[in-house]
């Protein structure tokens, strides 16, 4: 579950390595009054860390799309999680900024229509 104010890991080569959830753009479930997203929903950052030299500035403003959890996602056969929450980075248009995907990626995130990000990454958890 990801709520404001968590620092986010990113796992393409945009050049960002540490960001900040500011505002959950678009989900399906809440929690009270808090809204909370989990794999494939859209959430608005900002930049924190940066890696190495970029044109990207600290502070800069994103859509990022949640591509792993820390929080147990239930499958048929189980459950799945991961160590770290880790985003994509995506531009005005809703397409990757970078051009590769570090690891592996959420089968819920791939069905939300992205096409760009399914034709990266063609394995999915």
């Amino acid at each position: 579950m990801i709520f404001t104010k968590t620092i986010l890991s990113v796992c393409d080569n945009s050049g960002l390595k540490y960001v900040k959830c500011l505002k959950v753009v678009k989900t399906v479930s809440s929690y009270g009054k808090k809204q909370i997203a989990k794999a494939g929903d859209v959430i608005l950052v900002s930049s924190k860390i940066l890696s190495g030299i970029t044109t990207l500035k600290k502070g800069q403003i994103f859509k990022a799309l949640i591509v792993r959890t820390k929080g147990k996602v239930v499958r048929l056969y189980g459950f799945i999680s991961f160590e770290q929450n880790s985003v994509l980075i995506l531009n005005k248009k809703l397409e990757p900024l970078g051009n590769r995907v570090s690891g592996p990626v959420f089968m819920e995130a791939l069905e939300q229509n992205y096409i760009k990000i399914s034709s990266i990454r063609m394995i999915g958890f």
